[in-house]
């Protein structure tokens, strides 16, 4: 790619990457008023390094933009943008013809009243807050992507070594009335490895009621590997430590409910890959509202991932 040669000029401009390149794309501001409110990942496989946003045929636009056309003075042109459309059956926010994962922060004006709302398609990160004063209002957000082995992948994969794709983190922003709309600014990182990650944040001045206020937005984004699982157990025990007893589970999207069994003082979840077996402990006693929820990470054909949940209880 013509790009690659920007990787070490661009790495001290770089927010927070701790592994990989970044290969940038030249940054558009949005419109005055509408704001950054976090980020839309978009995976390309090795070997596909096609301009994904801009042969999108569900581009539309929205204003004009300025370019420096140097000597030749600036050049005004028509505002390409993807617009974000609402799904009506869960409320969050698509964007036409172009699969992602998307962390970001809404912000809506509903019949109940301005609402915040985070939209996340990736697995927890280190947490997500809002935290509103008369000094205004600090929201913050952390996901994580997983990868690991595709399907088809030797026993002996090396996520250091293996091809990487590349990972798209354009940029969301939002306008006054509540659109949201990604215009093909962001940065691209490749060559994950074990692991990477990147974030940003903004802060935005105002005038409200006569009284100077500012908001800011911080977005972070980890990409992980994560083995493939090839069998997932519950194994309960008494509090003499005995297995009372041992639930093996599908690797299913939809994990069946599980029910401790009456006597069971602490269980251990066992998840089972290539490298070994993990086991995560928990006690009945922690159990909060009389049930526990273990993320369990499955990754389709191509080795992207993605979290669901097995819930226990604890027997009525």
């Amino acid at each position: 790619m013509r790009n690659k040669w920007l990787c070490l000029l661009l790495a001290a401009a770089l927010t927070a990457l701790t592994a990989g390149c970044s290969l940038a794309r030249p940054e558009r501001e949005a419109a005055q008023e509408d704001r950054w409110i976090g980020f839309y990942v978009v995976y390309n496989p090795p070997g596909s390094y096609d301009n994904i946003f801009n042969s999108n045929p569900h581009l539309t636009e929205l204003g004009t933009e300025s370019l420096d056309a140097g000597k030749y003075g600036s050049l005004t042109i028509p505002r390409e943008v993807l617009l974000g459309e609402e799904d009506p059956d869960t409320g969050d926010i698509v964007f036409p013809g172009l699969e992602g994962y998307s962390l970001f922060i809404r912000h809506k004006q509903e019949d109940s009243g301005y609402v915040t709302a985070i939209q996340s398609d990736m697995s927890p990160g280190e947490g997500q807050t809002v935290h509103s004063s008369d000094e205004g209002t600090a929201e913050s957000a952390s996901g994580v992507i997983w990868w690991g082995p595709p399907l088809d992948a030797p026993a002996d994969f090396d996520p250091d070594a293996s091809p990487h794709g590349i990972w798209h983190a354009y940029r969301v922003f939002e306008t006054a009335d509540g659109q949201v709309y990604l215009d093909g600014s962001g940065n691209s990182y490749g060559g994950a490895g074990s692991g990477m990650g990147f974030s940003s944040d903004a802060a935005y001045t105002y005038t409200e009621n006569g009284e100077t206020r500012k908001d800011s937005i911080s977005v972070s984004v980890s990409v992980k590997y994560t083995p493939r699982l090839t069998a997932l157990r519950v194994v309960e025990f008494d509090k003499d430590n005995s297995v009372v007893k041992t639930t093996a589970l599908p690797l299913t999207e939809e994990l069946p409910l599980l029910t401790l069994e009456s006597d069971t003082a602490f269980l251990v979840v066992e998840e089972e890959s290539a490298d070994g077996v993990k086991r995560t402990l928990y006690a009945a006693g922690d159990f909060t509202d009389g049930a526990q929820y273990h993320e369990v990470i499955l990754l389709d054909e191509a080795g992207r991932g993605h979290g669901v949940y097995l819930t226990m209880e604890i027997a009525s």
